[in-house]
């Protein structure tokens, strides 16, 4: 099972463009003529249709945040502040996400892209966004060593 995304229109259209390249299930809020709804009810829609929301926009984070910290049901956001990581890498990581695992596995979760950085700290072995990447990349390198 894959994780279906939801693009705001914070989201470069490159990146969409690159996802279905890779097959994944990419569908773009404008696309869905949501494009002009509000954070919480952009987050409503993408619950309704079950995918996980991909986000540059630091609002609807903090409106994700809001949910989290008060058990508000969302179907997960993964948010990348667009100074931080390169068209190619959201393609990279979010195509590891989207193909790791199940809507399940990021409801009600923020992940923030990138996954990985040189520079970041080893993370704690239990952090979702890790172990959802991590699957993923062992299940590239064996299709790609095979």
């Amino acid at each position: 099972m894959s994780i279906k995304l939801y693009m705001d229109h914070h989201v470069p259209r490159a990146i969409t463009i690159g996802l279905r390249l890779r097959n994944v299930d990419v569908l773009t809020a404008y696309e869905d003529g949501a494009h002009m709804l509000g954070d919480a009810a952009l987050l409503d829609r993408a619950l309704a249709l079950g995918r996980a929301l991909v986000t540059f926009d630091d609002d609807l984070l903090a409106e994700a945040a809001h949910r989290l910290h008060s058990g508000i049901a969302f179907s997960g956001v993964i948010y990348a502040h667009q100074q931080t990581i390169s068209i190619g890498q959201a393609i990279r990581d979010l195509e590891l996400i989207a193909t790791a695992g199940s809507i399940e596995d990021v409801e009600r979760q923020i992940i923030y892209l990138p996954l990985w950085r040189a520079d970041a700290v080893d993370p704690t072995p239990d952090t979702p966004t890790l172990s959802i990447a991590a699957a993923r990349r062992d299940r590239l390198r064996l299709r790609r060593a095979g």
